[in-house]
C-alpha cells in the first residue's frame, strides 16, 4: 500500500506503447508491467463510450453520509433501509445503510448513515435526510457530506464489458455500483483475472479446511480477562517432603514459609567449613 499521495500520471514506453508503471503526486516511481485503474484516471481518449448509451446519457450515484447520535431503524446495530419512490420527491429508490460500533464504523454511542440513489438526472439527498430527521426526532445528525460517483457506463452490462485491456498493460476497471451487494464487481474481476493471469491459475482458490482446532487460530479456546480461571501456581509441599494437602491443617502461605526455611536450613548445613549461615539484614533502600 502506498498511503497519502496518489497516481498522477501513468507511464508508457513511447516506442513499444507498452505500460511501465505510475508517477505518484509526490514524484515517487513505482514500476509496473500491469496497471489496473478506473476510468476516472484514464486519458479521455481511452474511455470509450458504452456500446448501449443510457436514454438519459452519462448516470451517476448521489451519496450522503451522516454521523448520528442514535439509528434511524428502530432496531440498534447494522441494518438496511430504504424509501420507497415518492417518499421525499425522489423518482427512485433511496438506500440507507445503519453501522455502528459493531462494524468498527463509529465509536460507541454514534451510528454512520450511508444514503445513496441512482436515480437519472438531479438528486437532492438531502431531503431523504431532512425526513430521516423527522422520523427519528430524538437523534441528533452532527454532520454530513454530500457528494456525487460519475458512472459513464451505466447498466451492468456496460460496466462488466467495461473491464478490459485499453493498452498493453493497462486495463480499466468498472465503475461503482448503486447496487447494495458487490456482485458486479466480483465479476469484473474475475474477468480481469482471466485474462491477465497464467493458464491454470485459479480464481480465488479455496483455502484447506483445518485438521485440527490448532490450526485454526478461529477455533481456538477463548479465555474471558473478567472471569476468575483456575489457579495455575505450582503444587506446595511440606517440610517432610509429602504434598501439602487440607487434612495437614495450615494454608498454603505457611506451606511456602516452611519450604523456605527448610531451603534455609538445607543451605546453612551446606556452608564450606561447617560452619553455620548467618541470617543478613535486608537493606531498607531500594535494591542496586
Amino acid at each position: 500500500y502506498v498511503l497519502r499521495r496518489t497516481a498522477a500520471y501513468i507511464l508508457v514506453d513511447k516506442e513499444l506503447g507498452t505500460t511501465q508503471g505510475v508517477l505518484c503526486s509526490n514524484g515517487q516511481r513505482i514500476n509496473a508491467p500491469i496497471v489496473i485503474a478506473s476510468a476516472a484516471y484514464l486519458p479521455r481518449d481511452l474511455v470509450q463510450a458504452p456500446a448501449t448509451p443510457e436514454p438519459h446519457g452519462d448516470s451517476a450515484i448521489r451519496r450522503c453520509v451522516c454521523i448520528a447520535s442514535g439509528p434511524v431503524v428502530s432496531e440498534e446495530g447494522v441494518a438496511l433501509a430504504m424509501l420507497p419512490p415518492g417518499a421525499c420527491g425522489n423518482a427512485a429508490c433511496i438506500r440507507i445503510l445503519q453501522l455502528d460500533v459493531s462494524a468498527q464504523a463509529c465509536p460507541r454511542g454514534k451510528y454512520v448513515w450511508h444514503i445513496w440513489s441512482a436515480e437519472a438526472g438531479p438528486c437532492d439527498l438531502r431531503a431523504a435526510v431532512e425526513l430521516l430527521r423527522r422520523l427519528a426526532p430524538t437523534v441528533a445528525v452532527h454532520w454530513c457530506a454530500y457528494y456525487a460517483q460519475h458512472c459513464p457506463e451505466g447498466s451492468a452490462a456496460n460496466r462488466l464489458a467495461s473491464a478490459e485491456e485499453v493498452r498493453p498493460g493497462l486495463w480499466r476497471v468498472p465503475s461503482p455500483s448503486p447496487e447494495v451487494d458487490s456482485g458486479d464487481a466480483i465479476a469484473a474481476a474475475k474477468r480481469l483475472f482471466e485474462a491477465i493471469a497464467r493458464p491454470g491459475d485459479e480464481y480465488l482458490e479455496t483455502m484447506p479446511e483445518p485438521e485440527t482446532v490448532e490450526d485454526d487460530p478461529d477455533m481456538a479456546p477463548t479465555v474471558d480477562l473478567f472471569q476468575p480461571q483456575p489457579s495455575t501456581a505450582p503444587e506446595q509441599w511440606s517440610e517432610d517432603g509429602g504434598e501439602r494437602t487440607e487434612e495437614d491443617g495450615n494454608s498454603a502461605a505457611p506451606a511456602v514459609s516452611s519450604g523456605a526455611a527448610a531451603v534455609s536450613e538445607a543451605a546453612s548445613d551446606a556452608v564450606p567449613g561447617g560452619g553455620h549461615a548467618e541470617e543478613e539484614e535486608a537493606p531498607s533502600g531500594p535494591p542496586p
